[in-house]
């Protein structure tokens, strides 16, 4: 896992962001800063954890579009490359492959489970 990522305004600073339950806001940053250079996670339960968050909170990020879930419990942030670009050189693919290749990007550089 890289050790920098970068949040872009263009997401966090929307009132649709700051509508959302402060338990739901920290729950997403922290969600991003573990994820791997192709924007997946593979331990969100430990993270809801480990933020103190309820389930519920985490529900939500899915319910308004932040997160796409896969039914191994691997997810996926919306908005990746939105907040982030790794150059070639320095990415990792992800090992959640399968669940990455379910994906798509669209014109607006959000990832898309069709």
């Amino acid at each position: 896992m890289a050790k920098r990522r970068m949040l872009s305004i263009e997401v966090i600073e929307t009132d649709m962001f700051y509508l959302l339950p402060p338990s739901s806001q920290v729950l997403y940053l922290h969600i991003n800063l573990n994820a791997d250079d192709d924007g997946m996670v593979g331990n969100v339960k430990n993270l809801v954890r480990a933020v103190g968050a309820e389930k519920k909170y985490y529900r939500i990020l899915v319910e308004r579009g932040y997160l796409i879930e896969f039914e191994s419990g691997v997810v996926a942030v919306t908005d990746w490359r939105v907040h982030n670009r790794v150059r070639a050189d320095r990415h990792i693919p992800t090992r959640y492959k399968e669940e990455f290749s379910r994906l798509t990007l669209g014109e607006d550089m959000r990832y898309i489970k069709p």
